[in-house]
C-alpha cells in the first residue's frame, strides 16, 4: 500500500523484490532522490514505534546496577539537589518569626483558588524562588501571607501576587468573543447610506454565505426605491456638515476608549498579543431594517444603529485574485521607496562633504531635517514567505482523547543565491509567479493554542472602496522544545523538488488546513509597516487521520485557492508581543495609554488620519473589478 502511494506521488516505478528481500526503483533523479525520502521516513516511524513497544515490554525487567557516578556527575547531581533544597524551602508554610511580611486579602470571588495561584500553590513557585519568600494561601482567613527576611522582597512577591489575582479577573470578564464596534466613516458631501447586495465581482468572506453591504447614496439625485419599480424619488437637500464632525468626534473617543479598555484587561496576560489593522469590507450579517418602504438612512441615524450589540459582521480581507490587479501598488511603493533611497543617499554625501567644510574652520548653518512623514522603504529580505497551519493538538495521556485547535507559523529561511531571488518588479510574471524554490530552508516557528479575539473595531468608509477593521488577539504560546509535542512534528516538515511544503501527521498533531504565505513588508509613513500578502490555502482536513509518518506532498493536492490581502500595524505595537516572555504577576513596560496618548503617538486622531492616507495609496492602485 504504501509502495504504490510512493510511487503515485514521486511518478516513479516501485517494486518488492521477494527474492532479494529488497525495494527496487525506477525514475528520474529527483524523483527517486523523494520517494527514497518518504520511504526512509516511514521505516524511521515504523522503527520508532517498535522502539517503544520495546520499552513498554521491559518495563518490568529489573534494570542493571548503575556504573559510580563520575566527579563531575557527582557534583552536578549535588548541586542540583541542593537547588532544590533550596527551592523546597520556599514552598514550607513556616511558623519561624522573620523580619518582614505581608498579607494579600483574597478577593470575594466564585472563581476558584487553583485558577490564581494554581493547584498546590504551583504558579507561585517562580516567584517564591526569585524573592527568596514563604508564599502560602490561608484558607481559613481567605488571605495569602508573604513573609522574607528583605523590606524589597517581600514587597515585590506582594505585588507579583497582585498581580496574578488582576489578571485573572480582568481576563475573565471579557465576554466569551470579546468586544465588537460597529461606525460609520462619513463623506464630506451630503450623503445617505442604503443597505444593498453585493456586486458581482466582490469576494465574500469565507464563513458567511449571506450578507449586506451599506452603500452611500448622494442626497439630492434622483434615485429607485427598492420593491418600488419605476418609482424614483427626489431627496430634499438637509445637510448640516456639523453633523458629519459631530460623528468623527464621537467615533473617535468611542476607539480610544475600546482600545484602552481592551488593553487594561489583557496588560497583565502572559500570552501572545497581537494588534493588527486590516484592509477590506464589512459584510452585515444582522442589520437594522426600515419599518417603512424608504430604504435610505440619514448618516448619523445609521451611525447610532450601529452601536446596537445586536448588529453583527464578517469582514473580508480578500482586495485582489490576480497579480495583475496590484502592478500599479507595487510599482508606486517600490518608486516612492526608490525616491527615499535616492534622498537618504544624497544627504548622508551631503554629511560627509559638511564634515570636511567644519574641519577646515567654516561655519555652516544647521542642516534641515527630513520630512518622515511620507516615507517609504521596502524591508531588508522582503519578500518573506512563511505558513501557517491549522491542527489539532490531542493532549497526551488524556481519559477522554482530549484536544484542542492549535495554529503554527513556521517561517522559510530564504535561498540567498542570485538564482534565488526573486526580481520584484510591476510585471506581475516576474513578481509571483515562479518555481518555487527547494533550497528553502524550514526556519523559525511559533506555536499558539486557545485563540481569543478581545477587540474589533469595524469602520466602514463611506468615501472609499475599502473599509478597515482593528483586531486585536490573545494566545497561549506553547513550548518551543525541540523533543516535544511540537517540536517532533516540526522538524519533520520539509520542502519538495517543487519548492512546496510536505508536512506529516504526528501522533499528537493533526493537520487540517495550510496556507502559505508571501508577504510584501514596506515601511510607510515613518511608523507603519505594511504588509502586501499572497495567500494561498489547501484544505487538507481529508488526510486529518493519515497514519503518523506517511508524507503528504502539498504539490500533489489541487492548484490552492489564491488571494491577496493588506494588513498594517505601528511598529510600536510589537512591544505588546513581549507578554509571552512575562513571569508569573509580572508587569509589562508597556501601559494602555501609551498606545492613546497625544504626546507619544499623536493619538487617535492621529491613527485615523493615516489610515486614510494608507486606504487613499490602496485605492488609488487597485483594481477592485
Amino acid at each position: 500500500m504504501h509502495l504504490n502511494r510512493i510511487a503515485l506521488l514521486t511518478d516513479s516505478q516501485i517494486e518488492f523484490n521477494k527474492n532479494k528481500n529488497r525495494v527496487e526503483m525506477w525514475g528520474d533523479f529527483e524523483n527517486l532522490k523523494e520517494a527514497v525520502k518518504q520511504w526512509n521516513d516511514i521505516a524511521n516511524t515504523v522503527l520508532e514505534r517498535k522502539k517503544r513497544g520495546r520499552s513498554k515490554a521491559w518495563e518490568d525487567w529489573e534494570k542493571a546496577e548503575r556504573a559510580p557516578l563520575t566527579k563531575k556527575e557527582a557534583k552536578k547531581l549535588e548541586r542540583r539537589k541542593k537547588r532544590e533544597e533550596e527551592e523546597n524551602k520556599y514552598k514550607e508554610i513556616t511558623d519561624e518569626p522573620h523580619p518582614f511580611n505581608s498579607y494579600f486579602i483574597v478577593p470575594d470571588t466564585e472563581i476558584p483558588i487553583d485558577q490564581f495561584i494554581g493547584v498546590n500553590g504551583a504558579t507561585l513557585d517562580p516567584v517564591r524562588f526569585k524573592f527568596k519568600c514563604n508564599i502560602w494561601h490561608e484558607p481559613k482567613h481567605s488571605y495569602i501571607k508573604i513573609v522574607g527576611s528583605t523590606d524589597e522582597s517581600v514587597e515585590e512577591a506582594s505585588l507579583r501576587v497582585k498581580g496574578l489575582f488582576v489578571k485573572v479577573f480582568a481576563y475573565k470578564s471579557i465576554p466569551i468573543k470579546g468586544w465588537s464596534l460597529h461606525m460609520l466613516e462619513p463623506q464630506n458631501k451630503p450623503h445617505k447610506v442604503r443597505i444593498a447586495d453585493p456586486p458581482a465581482w466582490f469576494i465574500k468572506p469565507y464563513d458567511v454565505s449571506d450578507f449586506k453591504l451599506l452603500e452611500s447614496v448622494f442626497e439630492g439625485d434622483k434615485i429607485p426605491v427598492v420593491g418600488k419599480e419605476d418609482a424614483p424619488k427626489e431627496l430634499n437637500q438637509s445637510f448640516d456638515p456639523t453633523i458629519l464632525q459631530q460623528i468623527r468626534e464621537t467615533n473617535s473617543k468611542n476607539i480610544e476608549d475600546a482600545l484602552t479598555k481592551a488593553l487594561q484587561h489583557i496588560h497583565l496576560l502572559d500570552e501572545e498579543i497581537k494588534i493588527r489593522i486590516r484592509l477590506g469590507h464589512v459584510c452585515l450579517t444582522r442589520f437594522p431594517m426600515r419599518k417603512n418602504s424608504n430604504p435610505l438612512w440619514a448618516i448619523d441615524k445609521f451611525n447610532e444603529q450601529l452601536k446596537n450589540p445586536r448588529i453583527l459582521s464578517s469582514f473580508a480581507t480578500c482586495i485582489a485574485t490576480k497579480d495583475e490587479q496590484l502592478d500599479k501598488l507595487f510599482e508606486d511603493l517600490n518608486s516612492r521607496s526608490k525616491d527615499w533611497h535616492d534622498k537618504i543617499e544624497a544627504r548622508n554625501k551631503l554629511i560627509e562633504e559638511r564634515k570636511k567644510l567644519e574641519e577646515s574652520g567654516e561655519k555652516l548653518e544647521e542642516l534641515e531635517e527630513l520630512d518622515y512623514s511620507t516615507y517609504c522603504r521596502e524591508l531588508e529580505g522582503s519578500p518573506f514567505r512563511e505558513f501557517k497551519i491549522n491542527a489539532i493538538r490531542k493532549i497526551p495521556d488524556s481519559d477522554d482523547n482530549e484536544s484542542w485547535p492549535c495554529s503554527i507559523d513556521v517561517n522559510l529561511e530564504r535561498y540567498q543565491s542570485e538564482k534565488g531571488k526573486i526580481d520584484r518588479t510591476s510585471e506581475s510574471s516576474k513578481r509571483t509567479d515562479r518555481t518555487y524554490d527547494k533550497d528553502d530552508k524550514i526556519g523559525l516557528w511559533n506555536a499558539v493554542l486557545s485563540a481569543k479575539n478581545i477587540l474589533d473595531i469595524n469602520t466602514i468608509c463611506l468615501d472609499s472602496s475599502f473599509s478597515w477593521r482593528l483586531h486585536i488577539q490573545t494566545a497561549r504560546r506553547l513550548s518551543n522544545n525541540k523533543f516535544g509535542t511540537q517540536g517532533n512534528f516540526i522538524y519533520k516538515l520539509r520542502l519538495c523538488p517543487q519548492g512546496r511544503l510536505v508536512y506529516s501527521n504526528t501522533k499528537e498533531i493533526n493537520v487540517l488546513s495550510v496556507c502559505e504565505k508571501t508577504k510584501w513588508k514596506y515601511w510607510l509613513l515613518n511608523n507603519y509597516i505594511i504588509e502586501i500578502t499572497r495567500y494561498e490555502y489547501w484544505d487538507v482536513s481529508k488526510y486529518q487521520n493519515t497514519p503518523s509518518g506517511i508524507d503528504i506532498p502539498l504539490n500533489k493536492e489541487p492548484s490552492p485557492i489564491v488571494t491577496y490581502g493588506i494588513t498594517l500595524h505601528k511598529k510600536s505595537w510589537d512591544e505588546v508581543s513581549y507578554n509571552s516572555n512575562l513571569e508569573p504577576g509580572e508587569v509589562p513596560e508597556w501601559h494602555p495609554h501609551d498606545f492613546v496618548d497625544e504626546e507619544k503617538t499623536g493619538g487617535i486622531n492621529s491613527l485615523l488620519s493615516d489610515i486614510n492616507s494608507i486606504i487613499e495609496i490602496i485605492q488609488k492602485n487597485v483594481k477592485m473589478d
